[in-house]
């Protein structure tokens, strides 16, 4: 049959990677605290701006950058050829992969453990490790390539062997699961629930 088969395993990793610390966040629920609150008698009297309560107070965001994240991808790929034999060439290939490396996501996509900005007070393996935005599980490619046979076999003349002969048909299709997909929470008015979590 002239068939070949190729497997393979894949691997990278990756260390030393940049992340932003937000050294001057808003403790987790200080916004809900009665001494930050403008009236506390009053149910919904005011927050004060958050500069007032941040670690640093009276400044805005500061990130502390580091170089100490990782990422890793781990990949099996499998591949089947049929040389071209009797007019017939196919094949295929299919990668099964693992990217996984520190992230956030936001309202605007996925980042990932290039310079983006990791929780503060919150474990940063637990919030922010796990599946890159990139990571494609299952990727199935199939290509073919098929010569007709020659229409002149039966009509010997000049237009069958001018028209009909020497066609082929081919083609490559693929097939892949889609990337990692967020979550979210947005209120029309704007209200904060939960304070300033990190995410």
């Amino acid at each position: 049959m002239g068939a070949v088969l190729d497997v393979a395993y894949v691997g990278t990793f990756t260390k030393h990677s940049t992340a932003f610390y937000p050294i001057d966040e808003v403790p987790c629920t200080s916004e809900f605290l009665p001494a930050h609150q403008i009236n506390p008698n009053v149910i919904g009297g005011g927050i004060l701006p958050d500069n007032f309560f941040r670690p640093y107070p009276g400044l805005g965001s500061i990130n502390y950058q580091q170089y100490n994240l990782t990422a890793n991808y781990n990949g099996l790929q499998v591949r089947v050829t049929r040389r071209f034999s009797k007019g017939l060439e196919f094949g295929g290939a299919y990668t099964y992969s693992k990217s996984m490396d520190y992230g956030t996501c936001s309202a605007t996509g996925c980042s990932d453990a290039y310079s983006f900005t990791a929780a503060l007070y919150q474990d940063r393996r637990a919030w922010n490790y796990g599946p890159a935005s990139y990571d494609i599980k299952h990727n199935v490619v199939v290509n073919y390539l098929w010569s007709l046979p020659r229409a002149s076999r039966i009509w010997g003349n000049f237009a069958p062997r001018a028209m009909l002969d020497n066609w082929q048909i081919s083609g490559i299709a693929s097939y892949v699961s889609g990337a990692p997909a967020q979550i979210g929470l947005s209120l029309s008015n704007g209200q904060n629930v939960v304070s300033a979590v990190d995410a």
